[in-house]
């Protein structure tokens, strides 16, 4: 099993074959690390936008009977910057922390100008890279509507669309490392005119706060329904609040209050993605 996979498909290979050395069919793997089957097929596809949290990683390790850290270090190769797998892939000194680890930080710090990849000089720019992340549904900025359920893996979706990479924030408070991404169409024009009909709408995972605009998913008393607002937290200033305002930015739509107890998701918007609106 190659350590150091340079890709997510190699990743993906690396599980399934671990897998399939057990005898372990996907069911089986799902009922052993608690992840759902298709997060799992995703993994071994490379159709996951990312490699799975560290948390994931182990249980995987664990179920597989791998050598702890065999999956962190082959995600931790994926997740390095290329400048600096060309560092380490052509020798060089490499700075260690105490336990023996490779200090990625130190390293790139301290690269300046070698950790650039060499490339002919007359090779063409590197085109911009994008992932794509999954086009979940659309969403009403209106009244709550019908809305795929959430719970299930980032990656899995009918339509994706591209963004470049850049869009990867560092991992927001509340989170367990991952920026998890998923896009969302608009429609209805309770959140005009910031948002119009269209607009896609990049969503992640976070701790909201007062102001944000959000995704909001309602709980089993509203069928797991979905709208899209700016929130406020009530009673303001309270280090628990118990109800959330849901403020559409359009006067003629009406705001609502719901309990904290009733909403099953919070998710905060990162980036929108909207035409150019020129008048004939």
């Amino acid at each position: 099993m190659a350590p150091f996979p340079e890709s997510r498909a190699d990743f993906g290979r690396m599980v399934r074959q671990a897998r399939q050395a057990r005898a372990l069919t996907l069911d089986a793997l799902a009922a052993a690390t608690g992840i759902s089957k298709p997060y799992l097929s995703n993994i071994e596809t490379a159709r996951s936008p990312g490699v799975p949290t560290p948390e994931k990683l182990a249980r995987l390790e664990t179920a597989l009977a791998l050598a702890s850290g065999t999956l962190a270090r082959a995600a931790d190769w994926l997740r390095t910057p290329a400048s600096i797998r060309d560092l380490v892939s052509r020798g060089a000194a490499l700075p260690r922390r105490p336990e023996g680890s490779i200090d990625l930080d130190v390293l790139l710090a301290s690269s300046g100008p070698a950790a650039a990849p060499s490339t002919p000089s007359a090779a063409p720019p590197a085109e911009l890279p994008l992932q794509l992340i999954p086009l979940i549904n659309r969403v009403a900025a209106g009244p709550v509507t019908e809305f795929t359920d959430l719970d299930y893996p980032v990656g899995i979706a009918d339509r994706y669309i591209p963004v470049p990479q850049t869009l990867t924030a560092p991992p927001a408070p509340g989170t367990d490392g991952v920026q998890a991404l998923f896009a969302l169409e608009i429609t209805g024009d309770s959140m005009s005119p910031d948002y119009a009909v269209g607009d896609l709408v990049i969503v992640g995972s976070g701790t909201p706060r007062d102001g944000d605009d959000c995704l909001v998913r309602l709980g089993e008393q509203e069928n797991f329904a979905t709208t899209f607002k700016r929130i406020y937290f009530l009673p303001r200033g309270a280090p628990e609040p118990t109800h959330v305002r849901l403020v559409p930015v359009n006067p003629q739509h009406a705001e609502r209050q719901v309990a904290l107890d009733q909403i099953t998701g919070l998710f905060p918007s990162r980036w929108k993605m909207t035409a150019i609106r020129r008048s004939v």
